[in-house]
């Protein structure tokens, strides 16, 4: 994931002793800014990220162990965005560039929903029906609220505008 503002690259990694890591480095010259592990999250630690974004304010949300917790660039732990207890397991996180609100997309067998992270908590902004998203394999969420799903049962990108319904 790409800090928005500053460029910053974060990726999961593994440490040199084999734990799970978020390594950041500099977008524009590649050097290492650091890591760090999710020490004093829920979790205590990551088991193995799946999905990263960033937001304006340089918080970086990692989707981790079926949850998804937020944390400062230094690795400080913020809050649990998603603790995973509600439709199924999170497949995605995404960031709205525009508004810095989270989005999590949830699998299950009956589909897949999204749902928006503000300050005061989430609420769904849709549910799609497993005929219509198969699983996720990705998200983005660009800045006017128009979501991407990569559709894990199929080779297209869905696009959906406002939530009405696919429109490519």
């Amino acid at each position: 994931a790409v800090d928005p503002v500053d460029e910053t690259l974060y990726v999961s990694a593994t440490n040199g002793v084999g734990a799970a890591v978020i390594a950041s480095f500099d977008g524009a010259t590649g050097a290492s800014k650091g890591s760090f592990s999710g020490a004093g999250s829920p979790s205590g630690g990551f088991s193995c990220p799946d999905d990263l974004a960033v937001d304006s304010s340089h918080r970086v949300n990692v989707l981790d162990g079926g949850r998804v917790d937020q944390y400062d660039p230094d690795g400080t732990f913020v809050k649990t965005i998603y603790d995973g207890l509600a439709r199924g397991p999170p497949a995605a996180v995404s960031v709205d560039p525009g508004s810095g609100e989270v989005y999590v997309a949830e699998t299950g067998p009956g589909g897949v929903q999204v749902t928006q992270f503000v300050a005061g908590g989430g609420s769904v902004v849709h549910t799609f029906d497993a005929s219509e998203v198969g699983g996720v394999r990705a998200m983005a969420v660009n800045g006017s609220g128009t979501v991407y799903l990569s559709d894990s049962a199929s080779p297209f990108v869905k696009r959906y505008a406002s939530f009405v319904g696919p429109t490519v």
